[in-house]
C-alpha cells in the first residue's frame, strides 16, 4: 500500500510538471516569441497594418487572397492569387483592402515565371493604379533565409488575424518551408515574419494531413530571388 501511494504521488507530481510545461509552451508560442508582451503587441499591430485582402474579379468576384504592403505603392502576394484568366478574355481586376477598410485598384507589376509545382516562385508584385491613394503602413524589412525557428503569419482573409507556429521542414532546393500553421481559404499571399519583425516569405499553400502525418502550410521564402529577377 505504501509503495502504491508513493507511485500515485510520483505520477501526480509528474503530471503537474507536464501541465506546467504545456502552459509555459502555450504562453510562449501564442505570442510567437516569448519576449516582452509589449514588444509582441507592437509587432502584431505593425504586421496587421501591413496585411491586405485582395478581391480578384472579372465580371463577378472570382477569387480572394491576402498580401503584404511592402511600400506605399506596392503589395506582395502569391502568384496563384492574381494569376487568373477571365472567361471573356479581359484582364482580371484587383481590389485591395487595407486594415482601415479602404479599397484601392491595383495592377500586376511583376509576376514570377514558371510552374510553382516544378520549383517556380509563387509570388507577384502589385502596384497602385495611377489615381489611387498611397498606402500608409509601417515599413517592412526583409529577413535572411529561413531557419528552424518560430515564425508568425499575419493574414487578412477571411478575417484579420495573426498566429504563430514553428518550421517543420525546409526544402532549400525548392525554396519552401513547411510550418505548423493550418491555413484557411484566402490566406495565400499572407506575410510571414520572424521574431525580429522581418518578412521571411509568403504563405502559399495548405498541406493536408495524411496517415501518420500532420497538416500545416507551405511558405515560399524566395523573396530575394523574386525581387531581383
Amino acid at each position: 500500500m505504501e509503495m502504491s501511494k508513493r507511485v500515485r504521488v510520483w505520477w501526480q507530481i509528474n503530471l503537474i510538471l507536464i501541465l506546467l510545461c504545456y502552459v509555459t509552451s502555450c504562453a510562449t508560442t501564442s505570442n510567437g516569441y516569448g519576449s516582452s508582451a509589449s514588444l509582441d503587441v507592437d509587432q502584431a499591430t505593425k504586421q496587421s497594418a501591413r496585411a491586405v485582402s485582395i478581391l480578384v474579379s472579372c465580371d463577378h468576384p472570382l477569387a480572394r487572397g491576402s498580401g503584404v504592403i511592402v511600400s506605399n505603392s506596392e503589395v506582395l502576394t502569391a502568384k496563384h492569387v492574381v494569376d487568373k484568366v477571365c472567361p471573356s478574355g479581359n484582364p482580371a481586376t484587383f481590389a485591395v483592402t487595407d486594415w482601415r477598410g479602404v479599397d484601392r485598384v491595383m495592377l500586376v507589376r511583376k509576376s514570377a515565371t514558371g510552374d510553382v509545382d516544378n520549383g517556380g516562385i509563387d509570388m507577384a508584385l502589385l502596384r497602385l493604379a495611377p489615381d489611387a491613394d498611397p498606402f500608409v503602413a509601417p515599413p517592412v524589412r526583409m529577413a535572411q533565409p529561413v531557419t528552424f525557428r518560430t515564425l508568425c503569419v499575419a493574414t487578412a482573409v477571411p478575417y484579420r488575424s495573426r498566429s504563430c507556429g514553428v518550421v517543420q521542414h525546409i526544402d532549400k532546393s525548392k525554396g519552401w518551408a513547411r510550418t505548423t500553421w493550418i491555413g484557411d481559404f484566402g490566406n495565400s499571399g499572407s506575410g510571414v515574419y520572424d521574431e525580429h519583425d522581418k518578412l521571411i516569405g509568403l504563405l502559399v499553400r495548405i498541406v493536408v494531413a495524411n496517415w501518420g502525418g500532420v497538416g500545416g502550410s507551405l511558405v515560399d521564402v524566395r523573396l530575394a530571388a523574386f525581387l531581383t529577377q
